[in-house]
């Protein structure tokens, strides 16, 4: 039974470092699109003489203050779900004989429910942090879509003027 525990905790260490990783990218390319739009200067006001300077009404919601969903802090305490309730109050099996077999058998059980556990907790984990992930791929989706949207704007309005 102690082989499948220290599997547990490896794939533990490796969820965690990917997760680390993936939120470092993702706070990367966060930061290249704000810089995008920080670099890109407004048009001379001679460029916009007999057009209607109309500002982008949409991507305002992209660009909040600081909201970049990154975590700093761990979840909080976590419910005692049904089985480790059972093993604090007594054992996962019905003693009859009181015996040594029945004594390894309840350790072995309390290990695999362990198991189970960190496993249940650790998925839960990832589906937070996959949330999490999924809503910074959508912020930057949005910002994505709002410099495509100015720098197209900007190009016609070069074209108008060229043209």
């Amino acid at each position: 039974v102690s082989c499948p525990v220290s599997y547990t905790y490896h794939w533990h260490a490796v969820l965690v470092c990917c997760r680390a990783v993936i939120t470092h990218y993702l706070c990367c390319i966060m930061d290249l699109l704000h810089q995008m739009k920080v670099s890109t200067p407004p048009p001379p006001p001679n460029l916009l003489t007999g057009m209607c300077p109309c500002r982008i009404k949409g991507g305002g919601q992209a660009w909040g203050a600081n909201q970049d969903g990154v975590v700093n802090s761990q979840p909080g305490a976590r419910v005692v779900d049904e089985r480790e309730q059972m093993a604090i109050s007594g054992g996962f099996i019905r003693r009859v004989t009181d015996d040594a077999r029945e004594n390894e058998m309840d350790e072995n059980l309390e290990q695999v429910g362990g198991i189970i556990g960190n496993l249940r907790h650790m998925a839960l984990d990832m589906g937070n942090e996959i949330d999490t992930q999924n809503r910074q791929i959508d912020r930057i989706m949005d910002k994505a879509d709002s410099n495509k949207t100015r720098i197209d704007e900007a190009n016609q309005r070069a074209t108008k003027m060229l043209g």
